[in-house]
């Protein structure tokens, strides 16, 4: 296959099931987050019918800074793990995030009804298809540019040619969601605002 996603630790879904099932019992979820409400629902039941479920994506999460930019892609450092939780809803999943505390320890972090869900969810499903994709070998991960407003799929090179950044939607003016943009033309395009 041409893209792998790396199995996500246990500890990790342990920590997002816990934090979600103290979710649950708030009713400020319901009101403010309606289809994060609805994820907690549905991930916290398949969980109580089988304690092994797990969410339907799972990616590890990398946070890359502007400032980052001059010292090349290899700044970015993994945060957490970014899981996808779908409801069922063409309006497209919640995502959630857990985070890495010390050099193994999962907590759950966020829970959020992000604009890039959708998109994410939909170019996860069609990139193994794509020829450029198909004809390498990539691991997949989420890249994270808070400054920029940037969420991109971050396909992993696994021979280590040249790694692969997919922006998605909503994407800011220098790059184009669902686009595939090689390192050096993704770190040019964010090198302005650097």
């Amino acid at each position: 296959m041409s893209v792998t996603i790396p199995i996500v630790p246990q500890e990790a879904v342990t920590a997002l099931a816990a934090g979600l099932r103290q979710l649950a019992v708030s009713p400020l979820v319901a009101a403010r987050l309606p289809r994060g409400a609805a994820a907690i629902k549905r991930f916290t039941t398949a969980r109580a019918a089988s304690p092994a479920a797990q969410p339907a994506i799972s990616l590890q999460y990398f946070v890359f800074g502007l400032s980052d930019v001059s010292r090349g892609i290899t700044a970015a450092r993994q945060v957490g793990w970014r899981h996808l939780l779908p409801i069922g809803d063409p309006a497209g999943p919640a995502l959630a995030d857990t985070a890495i505390r010390g050099s193994s320890q999962y907590v759950f972090a966020a829970l959020t009804e992000s604009p890039f869900a959708s998109d994410l969810e939909a170019r996860l499903a069609v990139l193994p298809g794509d020829p450029t994709v198909s004809a390498g070998s990539y691991t997949a991960a989420v890249l994270e540019v808070p400054e920029s407003n940037v969420m991109a799929i971050w396909l992993r090179d696994t021979a280590h040619n040249d790694d692969l950044f997919v922006p998605v939607a909503p994407a800011p003016p220098a790059l184009t969601a669902g686009r595939q943009y090689s390192t050096s033309q993704f770190l040019g395009a964010l090198r302005p605002a650097s």
